[in-house]
């Protein structure tokens, strides 16, 4: 819908397909009629156009879209192993549900305790002692969070 990541993709052009070219931005935008009718944006790095491309008109660029939070992470869990002379070490997975998160923040007790990466699935926390510990694993872009729940109940006894 647009020249870069900050627009929805529409469709992927194929190898081999013909369009018409409709407009160009810069040097390296086209925007095209795709073989299903939709008007879209190509880039110049894939596409080859031929014919008297200098007389196509020049577009302006679309609004850029208002950014929508991520969806929340599902299927939380927890492991623990209690170490030898104490302390307990705690593995949190989830499945990455979103593909519009600029990474995922991880809570205890309501306290952020770390932030990772786009696509993160699993993160290795260190606990003082057993007992219950309230996670939450939070999908997040500039549009905001969406977070998942969970109750860590830690026994070792």
């Amino acid at each position: 819908m647009g020249p870069g990541p900050d627009y929805p993709v529409l469709l992927v052009l194929q190898t081999g397909w013909t369009v018409s070219v409709q407009g160009r931005y810069a040097e390296n935008w086209w925007i095209v009629q795709a073989p299903n009718g939709k008007i879209c944006w190509a880039a110049g790095d894939y596409a080859q156009p031929q014919g008297s491309v200098h007389l196509v008109p020049t577009a302006t660029l679309p609004p850029t879209p208002t950014p929508k939070p991520p969806v929340q992470p599902t299927g939380l869990h927890y492991y623990y192993t209690c170490l030898a002379g104490g302390g307990v070490s705690v593995q949190l997975t989830w499945l990455d549900n979103a593909i519009n998160e600029a990474g995922y923040r991880i809570y205890r007790d309501g306290v952020l305790i770390a932030e990772l990466g786009a696509g993160s699935t699993l993160y290795d926390d260190s606990v003082p002692s057993e007992g219950t510990y309230a996670y939450q694993i939070a999908s997040f872009n500039v549009a905001g969070e969406a977070k998942t729940r969970m109750t860590a109940e830690i026994s070792c006894h």
